[in-house]
């Protein structure tokens, strides 16, 4: 007798935040409050990025695979077409008034699972 099974095997992208970057001022911080964020593939990413300054902001989301430096996900401003293609799928919209920077995808891939940051640097202003 010969059983015909079917083996499913379900897909986990594990999203790991870690807190990171301070300003030099103690007023001046990200915050990232998940410490870990598990989705299924194809769900949607949301991980929170709040932050304090009281500069104007400028922000960044890193992503980072194990054993190797944080690369460049995105910034607070319009995409080029090298950025687009960096992102993936990846967006984040800055709300001044919530002092928010979330990161956002629609469909989560395997490819996405990863150690994601939200830096915070302060904007400079060159005096003459």
């Amino acid at each position: 007798m010969v059983h015909n099974t079917k083996m499913v095997f379900s897909l986990v992208l594990a999203i790991v935040i870690i807190s990171t970057m301070e300003g030099a001022n103690a007023a001046e911080s990200v915050t990232q409050p998940d410490s870990r964020v598990t989705i299924s593939q194809g769900e949607t990413v949301f991980l929170n990025c709040t932050y304090e300054t009281t500069r104007s902001p400028v922000l960044f989301w890193y992503k980072q695979y194990p054993n190797k430096a944080p690369q460049l996900l995105l910034t607070q401003y319009d995409a080029s077409n090298e950025e687009k293609e960096r992102r993936r799928g990846f967006w984040a919209v800055l709300d001044k008034q919530a002092r928010s920077f979330h990161l956002r995808k629609n469909s989560s891939e395997i490819s996405d699972s990863a150690v994601y940051h939200c830096a915070l640097s302060d904007t400079v202003i060159i005096s003459s």
